[in-house]
C-alpha cells in the first residue's frame, strides 16, 4: 500500500524565523523605496507582524497569502491599486528570495529525515501559502526538491488551506487514498487542511503548544526530525 506524507514549508521544513526574518525586511525596504513611502519600513513590517527580526507566528505574514500583504500596503503606496501592487510584490519576493539565499535554513535533521522516507518509498509532498515560484527556488536552493512528487503552493489557481484542494490533488496526482497520507504542520490551519481531506495529522510544536494542538491530532512532535517516530 502506498503511503503520502504532504509537508507544510516554514516553520516545518523551514526554520521561518531564521528564513524569513531577512527576506520580508528586504522586501519592505524595496516597497519602501520604489514607491516612496512616508512612513518608514518598520512600519510596514509591523501592519503584518513583523517586529525586526522577529515574526509573529499569527500574525498577517506567517498566516496569510501575499494577497493580504498587499491589502494591509496598498493604503501606504497609494499610487497603484491593490491588484497591481500584487504583481509587484510577487516579483520583489522573489527577487529578495534569490538575493538572501543563504538565509534559507531547513529545521535541524529535515534533511536527513526527508532523504530516509524518500528512500523507504513514501510519496512527499509540500503545501504552503508561499508562491508556487518562490517555493520551488527555496526547494531547489536548499538541494531538495527532488524528493517531492507534489509542490502545492498559491499560483493564482490553488486554493489555500484550510481548503483540503491541495491535499486532494496530492492524492489525485500520486494515486493515493487520503486515509493513507499524513498531514505535517506547526499550524491550526494545516490540521484543519488535513481533517478536511480525511488524512491524518502531526503537529509540530514551533509557535504553538500541545494543547493548542490537543483538539485537532493527538500526534505531536517537537520538530520534523522526530516524524518517523509517529508514522504508522
Amino acid at each position: 500500500m502506498k503511503k503520502g506524507i504532504l509537508f507544510d514549508k516554514d516553520g516545518t521544513l523551514l526554520s521561518f524565523q531564521q528564513t524569513w526574518a531577512p527576506i520580508i525586511n528586504e522586501v519592505a525596504n524595496t516597497v519602501h523605496n520604489n514607491y516612496n513611502i512616508k512612513e518608514d519600513s518598520n512600519t510596514l513590517l509591523k501592519e503584518i507582524g513583523v517586529n525586526g527580526q522577529t515574526i509573529d507566528g499569527r500574525g498577517i505574514f506567517a498566516t496569510k497569502t501575499m494577497k493580504e500583504i498587499a491589502e494591509v500596503w496598498q493604503p501606504y503606496v497609494k499610487t497603484i491599486s491593490t491588484t497591481q501592487l500584487h504583481d509587484e510584490l510577487s516579483h520583489i519576493f522573489y527577487k529578495s528570495v534569490e538575493e538572501c539565499k543563504n538565509d534559507i535554513k531547513l529545521i535541524d535533521g529535515a534533511e536527513e529525515v526527508l532523504r530516509d522516507l524518500h528512500s523507504k518509498g513514501y510519496i512527499l509532498g509540500v503545501a504552503t501559502a508561499d508562491r508556487k515560484d518562490v517555493t520551488v527556488l527555496m526547494l531547489e536552493t536548499l538541494g531538495i526538491k527532488d524528493l517531492f512528487s507534489y509542490v502545492g503552493a498559491d499560483d493564482g489557481i490553488t486554493l489555500p488551506k484550510p481548503n483540503p484542494y491541495m491535499l486532494n490533488e496530492f492524492c489525485a496526482q500520486n494515486n493515493l487514498e487520503p486515509a493513507n497520507v499524513f498531514m505535517v504542520g506547526d499550524t491550526l490551519s494545516d490540521m484543519q487542511f488535513g481533517k478536511n481531506a480525511g488524512a491524518k495529522t502531526i503537529a509540530i510544536l514551533d509557535s504553538l503548544t500541545a494543547d493548542d494542538f490537543k483538539p485537532y491530532t493527538n500526534l505531536i512532535i517537537n520538530t520534523v526530525a522526530y516524524v518517523q517516530d509517529v508514522l504508522d
